[in-house]
């Protein structure tokens, strides 16, 4: 069953281009991931410092996967609370297979 992940990451004051080029640089890593189907990094056309990173894997096990991985795991370590302090994550199921109906 296909799940889609949204992230709204909201860079700390004066952080944004740093924050800009670690996300660009865990996109690439990130798609190679088991499962992904997609991993795309987007900024508002006005930019607010926030970005979102649309994800979608072909199964909810390749999302935990994904999160609790050695890259997720350094990224966090390095950068959190250093270039952002926010970060909301919505996840979506297609319609008619939420919560396992299938």
């Amino acid at each position: 069953m296909e799940i889609a992940a949204v992230e709204i990451i909201k860079a700390k004051e004066g952080k944004v281009k740093e924050l800009r080029k670690a996300l660009s640089e865990l996109v690439p890593i990130c798609r190679k991931g088991e499962g992904c189907l997609q991993y795309d990094l987007y900024e508002p056309k006005k930019g607010s410092g926030e970005f979102m990173v649309l994800m979608r894997w072909k199964d909810p096990k390749d999302l935990a996967k994904h999160e609790s991985s050695k890259v997720i795991e350094e990224f966090c370590r390095m950068y959190d609370g250093l270039l952002y302090d926010e970060v909301k994550q919505t996840e979506w199921y297609p319609v008619g297979l939420k919560n396992g109906d299938f």
